[in-house]
């Protein structure tokens, strides 16, 4: 009897997370695997808002997010202040690429008019999301954060604070292991 009333409570709550909760996101959290393995080959080459071809070797000896955004996106809007600031903060130490996902270069460059943006961020274009489907890339904003040597340290998925005490004292430590 008691095996058969937990079983009803888990269909329930499942049925009642499905419902109110996004239905396959729901799943997907509870079922799907953590372990499924994150960027095997992270290499891609993309081009800038000036036609520029970048590659992410191009990157190699220093510490980079790659960040995946739109213009369209709320959370990557409320994220990218942040962001921004932390790339500032590691005075040139930890670069910031990138990589926007809409279709039109103009949503792009209307959206950054409002930002001031230092030179170590790279804004490159995806249209295809060709980049962003490779790194497994389906929400956003999705970030990456490499080591200089391009392996990858951290997935971050969704929007955060990136000015936290524990983020910047967690990028000042990456900086610091790098400079030995």
């Amino acid at each position: 009897m008691k095996k058969s009333v937990f079983i009803l409570f888990v269909f329930l709550l499942l049925g009642g997370l499905w419902f109110w909760g996004g239905g396959k996101d729901i799943f997907e959290a509870l079922f799907i695997s953590k372990k499924q393995p994150l960027v095997k080959d992270p290499s891609f080459q993309l081009f800038d808002l000036h036609g520029k071809e970048i590659h992410f070797k191009d990157f190699k000896g220093t510490i980079a997010i790659v960040n995946f955004w739109a213009s369209w996106c709320p959370p990557c809007a409320e994220e990218l202040p942040s962001l921004l600031n932390l790339i500032r903060q590691m005075n040139g130490k930890v670069k910031l690429i990138a990589i926007s996902l809409d279709t039109k270069k103009e949503n792009i460059l209307t959206f950054l008019k409002s930002y001031s943006l230092p030179a170590n961020v790279f804004i490159l274009w995806d249209p295809t999301n060709a980049v962003a489907r490779k790194y497994g890339t389906f929400k956003l904003p999705e970030s990456y954060v490499f080591s200089s040597t391009q392996k990858l340290l951290r997935k971050v998925e969704g929007a955060v604070l990136w000015t936290s005490p524990e983020n910047i004292q967690y990028f000042r430590q990456l900086v610091k292991e790098d400079s030995k």
